[in-house]
């Protein structure tokens, strides 16, 4: 199993039983970013928006998605 797709479960299983994880939304975001879904990684992202500044490159990670 790749470590994108392992990763990309867990978080996923993370979401199944806390749907609204701060961390686990910005993982769901970084993940989406890689494979270069920029408008899924936004839409994430919205979802936590007034907790972007408080995460690690948080808002590094959202300019990076508005960019694309």
């Amino acid at each position: 199993m790749s470590r994108m797709l392992a990763a990309t479960e867990t978080t996923a299983a993370v979401l199944a039983v806390t749907p609204n994880s701060v961390q686990a939304l910005y993982v769901r975001a970084v993940l989406q970013g890689r494979e270069k879904d920029f408008k899924g990684a936004d839409a994430t992202l919205q979802r936590i928006g007034n907790q972007l500044p408080n995460l690690p490159r948080g808002l590094y990670m959202q300019a990076i998605v508005k960019q694309n």
